[in-house]
């Protein structure tokens, strides 16, 4: 890709965005109604919230979150060859996740970690009043928000494109993310992020793997 990032208009339907929309806000949720039930929720199986310590030391937003949801994984592999077509290189899929931002919420500036060398952010949904813009900067300095509505997507080099969300001022915006490396890349050795399936959370400690997740 010799662009640092695409923006694609309709990447997948209305229908399918509102499925996947409903989706997220459904699985939000599950978890909030386990934790009232008193039900011990752990190995991020069910999605869950940064502490306040991940959040502060990854630069994520306090939000419901789910990594590797299988859904969201098989949307990763299905959209493979579109995006492949898309950039003209082979890709090796690493791992999906979704956020449902709230209000308040915002994205600093950062960069993502190897195995995001070749992201994509999908908006599936918002309740807000406005469209809450994704920031890139380009290799040239210039700040460039980015507006996206339900079905639509930015491509972009995850490692070497600083991007940011300002705070949130609607009700909810859900964005999942897909995540890939080059087939013919630095890191290519990388697969499924270290996972031995598709569909389930990473097995190392949170701290390695909440970085890069944007």
């Amino acid at each position: 890709m010799d662009r640092d990032w695409i923006r694609i208009d309709k990447f997948i339907s209305r229908d399918t965005a509102s499925l996947l929309y409903a989706h997220v806000k459904l699985s939000a949720k599950r978890f909030q109604d386990l934790n009232d039930s008193g039900v011990t929720i752990s190995d991020y199986v069910y999605g869950g919230y940064p502490t306040p310590h991940e959040a502060s030391e990854s630069n994520i937003a306090e939000c419901f979150y789910m990594y590797g949801d299988l859904i969201m994984d098989t949307l990763l592999f299905d959209c493979k060859e579109k995006i492949e077509n898309i950039i003209d290189k082979k890709l090796i899929p690493q791992y999906s996740y979704y956020r449902l931002y709230l209000n308040g919420n915002e994205l600093v500036r950062h960069q993502d970690r190897k195995q995001c060398e070749l992201s994509s952010t999908l908006c599936l949904g918002y309740d807000a009043d406005y469209n809450w813009p994704i920031w890139v900067k380009d290799r040239h300095g210039k700040e460039i928000p980015i507006e996206l509505e339900p079905g639509d997507m930015v491509i972009y080099k995850g490692c070497d494109v600083e991007h940011w969300r300002e705070k949130f001022r609607g009700k909810n915006h859900a964005q999942v993310f897909l995540h890939y490396n080059l087939q013919d890349g630095e890191f290519s050795y990388n697969h499924l992020d270290g996972r031995v399936s598709v569909g389930i959370p990473h097995p190392s400690n949170t701290k390695h793997w909440f970085r890069g997740n944007r």
